[in-house]
């Protein structure tokens, strides 16, 4: 019967407001509670089971409604059903009480003494940093990696992380998008052969515990109070970006220090700097120690700007290099194709 209640509320979840939501998953933990009492005549029992269908523990009472996972203190993002006030601001990550602290899972923790398997050795200036940015996380502080793309922020990390590993202290990575999580996972199980990295993300949910935790952030509601490193990637990509809610679960599911690696940090992150808030590390060198490619921006009628695409792009293929030519829409690729083909 359980089942069948669990795939019909999957079925309908997304299809429903937040309020019809939010009354239907109440509705069911109701209907569940009573199923469950009515087959038991231990009042303790009966106490436990119904603690078990909650989301939280710990009340915490409040004059005003204040939700602890998400910060939501707006009367109009919360719901009153049968006297008890649920938030609508994080309803997506399941009914959760007004005052109550959600509940902290179980993990393994293990003492992992491993050093990284790399294909190559971290450069003198990717050494720098990363050992500067152990220092200040061994402070109890946190640090923000500002880097370039393709400047080895993920290899930076991977000291840090077998320090905590090597400590007996649980591990997250956490990135915005499902298909980065796959690739980081894939990238940190060759560098740690030994432990069990779990990924989780959309199809990959039936495991939430292993020596290293790859995740999205959306998954990290399944964590609060867990972590004594979250490595926070991509904080400028969507749907992370400028999102407060998973923000909010971001930083509870940290007990510990976070590293905040960014190519692009937002005006929030440097502000929290010049508060002393966290520190930062820079690292504008990539591997190769070619300089950075600097914009240069040519304005004109579109067919200046045609005409300077295609002398651009002759004189990088006639030094016997790629070119690679983005266009701001998928329409615009097919006219682009078309010119394009009549010149190369």
């Amino acid at each position: 019967m359980q089942f069948f209640v669990f795939i019909e509320k999957i079925a309908l979840f997304h299809f429903l407001s937040p309020t019809k939501r939010l009354l239907r998953e109440l509705r069911i933990m109701n209907n569940n509670h009573s199923v469950s009492t009515a087959s038991s005549h231990d009042a303790s029992h009966r106490h436990a089971s119904l603690s078990s269908m909650q989301r939280g523990s710990a009340h915490v009472s409040s004059p005003a409604p204040v939700c602890l996972r998400c910060g939501n203190r707006d009367p109009h993002l919360f719901f009153t059903y049968r006297g008890r006030c649920f938030c609508r601001r994080c309803i997506d990550f399941g009914a959760l009480e007004a005052g109550t602290l959600p509940r902290t899972p179980r993990l393994s923790h293990r003492v992992w003494n491993v050093r990284p398997v790399l294909e190559f050795e971290l450069t003198p200036f990717q050494s720098e940093v990363s050992s500067r940015a152990l220092s200040i996380l061994q402070s109890g502080r946190d640090v923000l990696v500002y880097a370039a793309a393709g400047a080895g922020k993920t290899e930076i990390s991977l000291q840090s992380i077998c320090t905590y590993l090597a400590q007996g202290k649980k591990v997250c990575f956490a990135i915005s998008r499902r298909q980065v999580v796959i690739e980081i996972a894939a990238r940190l199980r060759r560098n740690f052969p030994d432990l069990h990295v779990v990924q989780i993300c959309e199809g990959f949910t039936q495991e939430t515990d292993g020596d290293l935790i790859v995740c999205t952030t959306h998954q990290l509601y399944r964590f609060p109070f867990c972590f004594d490193l979250l490595v926070l990637d991509e904080l400028d990509a969507f749907p992370y970006a400028g999102n407060e809610v998973l923000e909010s679960i971001a930083r509870q599911s940290c007990i510990g220090q976070r590293m905040l690696l960014s190519a692009t940090p937002d005006e929030k992150n440097l502000k929290a700097i010049e508060r002393g808030e966290m520190e930062m590390v820079n690292l504008f060198m990539r591997p190769h120690k070619q300089p950075l490619c600097v914009p240069v921006i040519k304005t004109g009628s579109t067919l200046y700007q045609i005409a300077q695409v295609l002398f651009t792009c002759r004189r990088h293929m006639r030094n016997g290099k790629q070119v690679l030519l983005f266009v701001p829409r998928i329409a615009d690729t097919r006219w682009m194709k078309l010119i394009v083909g009549l010149f190369f």
